[in-house]
């Protein structure tokens, strides 16, 4: 009787996993749930949005130039402030571990660091460089940050590899 009852549970295990959807068949019709509408002139290169959790706020840059715009938004995409990006910056994410808005820099690959206020407002002129010259090969990379494995990722589009440093 346990050798019966194993067997159907093995066959009905068996049949939900060949149960897989071809990928190229799904069709995805994705609906914006949120939209982030950037306030101020300067750029056309939209870079990243990160989300800080404590704060919730949204975060977004604009790649190019220290003069461009790095905004903030609240939970629902409403804008609420403009700064300066302070460097040639491209990723950007928030540090839960320490709790600061982070991006990385096109020149030297380095990490900048934004202080905020007590309720994650951004201080403009507050961009400082934490790490320096990481071991990059794609200028244009931008980097986030895997915050299990305490990592920062990025994808190299020429050579299709994900790097990890």
């Amino acid at each position: 009787m346990r050798i019966l009852k194993f067997t159907i549970l093995l066959l009905f295990i068996s049949f939900n996993i060949s149960a897989q959807i071809d990928l190229k068949k799904l069709e995805l019709k994705p609906k914006p749930g949120l939209k982030l509408r950037v306030d101020k002139e300067g750029g056309s290169n939209g870079s990243a949005v990160a989300w800080a959790p404590k704060f919730n706020k949204y975060y977004a840059l604009i790649a190019g130039n220290e003069s461009f715009p790095l905004e903030s938004f609240d939970e629902t995409g409403k804008y609420l402030e403009t700064i300066s990006a302070g460097g040639d910056l491209r990723g950007l994410w928030f540090n839960p571990i320490y709790e600061m808005l982070e991006s990385n820099s096109y020149d030297f690959h380095d990490i900048i660091s934004f202080e905020t206020t007590p309720d994650g407002l951004l201080i403009d002129g507050s961009a400082l460089e934490e790490l320096f010259e990481l071991p990059i090969t794609e200028p244009q990379a931008v980097l986030c940050l895997n915050t299990n494995e305490h990592l920062y990722a990025w994808y190299d589009n020429e050579e299709n590899k994900l790097y990890f440093i």
